[in-house]
């Protein structure tokens, strides 16, 4: 599940932009009880330089990131 402090610092229109994505899709995830998809971590992890551990902590520990 993607925290809720991690879309403190997100502009969900850039995000959308980036990844090529309507801003529908990305106030889905915002809205949704998972967050951001698993598959789009990596993706975003690397656009923003942000940990995926950040991203959804349920899925990727600190120490793999």
């Amino acid at each position: 599940m993607t925290p809720s402090s991690f879309w403190q610092d997100i502009n969900v229109t850039d995000m959308a932009a980036q990844l090529g994505l309507s801003r529908n899709a990305v106030y889905k995830w915002k809205k949704s009880e998972k967050g951001i998809p698993a598959e789009r971590v990596i993706e975003i992890s690397s656009l923003w330089d942000i940990k995926k551990s950040a991203i959804r902590p349920d899925l990727w520990a600190e120490i793999d990131d």
